[in-house]
């Protein structure tokens, strides 16, 4: 494998991602490796983690985590650094199985610039991130043996309709979205943060709050909806990765030749699972025939005239249920309550049966209306599900 020569983090740092489509728009979000074998000569350039703080009630704070000696000194709870420019975030912690580890976290899509597998590229980068540790912590790492903790696989597109109107489309119909994150607007998070996930998020509006916040500005209230969705399949763990990436990321050596093939198996797999391409499910309210009576008395006593056509409007729905009303028996005793309610003689049944057959057109035509927006909406729903797979799933199945 051919590796082009390393270049600097300034060099490299572009946040304003460029867009690809299908396999031209697929790559790594996210990577964290950990390393073992590392030489770290001063403590210094570090950040001390924070002790266990002291919770109300106890008389002295918990003891560290751990405690470990490193370059001369004992760390309690071990160090990290946070890059300046936000490219990386470096931390020095006994992990769980006891041993001394270097944890490095980073986006190659945000220092290179956009979405890649690219080994070339990956190298150049992590490279960078190594020579930069080196200068500014005094900490030398060895990446070939480095193993991955966490890998983030991720696929950009350009809809054709503004990415929150695809919400009821990337609704699972077996596995529940947790709440939408504030970080990602207009966003699904899919599964567990222990485990894997997948996060469905409209990227185009991320990227201008992530610009409005790198440059200080103030945040608008309303920021509208872009055409630009993000898919993310994430394996937040090395178990996890080792699971479903069947040997091809283990490591960062093994990342560095794994095919694109191999990535995109490892992707559709909680992609398919989480992202469940399936017909919409329409749920009818219950209505109460005591809850008619008393909403067409009330519309009688307001306003006569229009109370007909008022009392259509408030049945939006048209659910099972209603068709087992006697809608005639319903309207007379409506009737017959709103006049002795008004102390008025009881009405003329030719008034019961021109206001039954007015609700009776106009329900009709209201259903006629209805009918055909709901299948309008569900042709459109269709295209839009089909649109998901056309660009998150199929490419990939079509590339393997």
């Amino acid at each position: 494998m051919t590796v082009c020569g390393s270049i600097s983090i300034a060099h490299c740092c572009v946040y304003a991602q460029r867009e690809g489509n299908g396999p031209a728009g697929f790559g790594i979000d996210k990577l964290r490796v950990r390393i073992e074998d590392f030489l770290l000569d001063d403590w210094r350039p570090w950040n001390d983690k924070t002790a266990p703080a002291r919770k109300a009630g106890e008389l002295a704070a918990p003891p560290p985590v751990h405690v470990m000696t490193v370059a001369g000194k004992d760390i309690y709870n071990g160090l990290y650094f946070n890059d300046p420019q936000g490219k990386y975030v470096a931390e020095v912690v006994l992990d769980p199985k006891g041993r001394q580890s270097c944890f490095l976290t980073l986006n190659p899509s945000k220092i290179h610039g956009h979405l890649t597998t690219d080994p070339n590229i990956l190298h150049e980068v992590l490279q960078a991130v190594s020579e930069d540790m080196k200068r500014n912590l005094s900490t030398e790492i060895h990446l070939p043996t480095a193993a991955v903790s966490r890998i983030d696989l991720a696929a950009d597109a350009r809809l054709t309709y503004p990415v929150n109107t695809y919400a009821e489309a990337i609704r699972g119909s077996k596995a529940r979205p947790n709440a939408p994150q504030a970080e990602y607007p207009n966003g699904f998070l899919f599964g567990s943060g222990s485990g894997w996930q997948t996060c469905t998020y409209d990227r185009g509006k991320k990227n201008v709050l992530d610009d409005l916040t790198r440059h200080g500005q103030k945040i608008p209230a309303n920021i509208p909806a872009s055409n630009l969705m993000r898919n993310e399949a994430r394996f937040h763990n090395a178990d996890t990765v080792k699971r479903h990436g069947n040997g091809c990321c283990e490591t960062y050596g093994a990342l560095l030749e794994a095919q694109p093939a191999e990535l995109y198996r490892m992707y559709l797999k909680p992609t398919e699972h989480f992202l469940k391409i399936h017909q919409p499910r329409i749920v009818f309210p219950a209505v109460e025939h005591t809850q008619l009576h008393n909403t067409l008395t009330t519309l009688l006593n307001i306003a006569p005239r229009t109370a007909i056509n008022d009392f259509l409007a408030c049945l939006t729905v048209e659910e099972n249920d209603l068709h087992t009303i006697d809608w005639r028996a319903l309207i007379a005793d409506a009737y017959h309550a709103a006049a002795l309610k008004k102390g008025n003689p009881p009405p003329q049944r030719s008034t019961i049966k021109r206001a039954y057959d007015k609700f009776q057109r106009q329900r009709e035509q209201n259903n006629a209306m209805r009918a055909a927006r709901q299948r309008e909406a569900e042709t459109l729903h269709i295209s839009k599900l089909e649109e998901l797979r056309a660009v998150f799933i199929e490419p990939y199945k079509t590339a393997i």
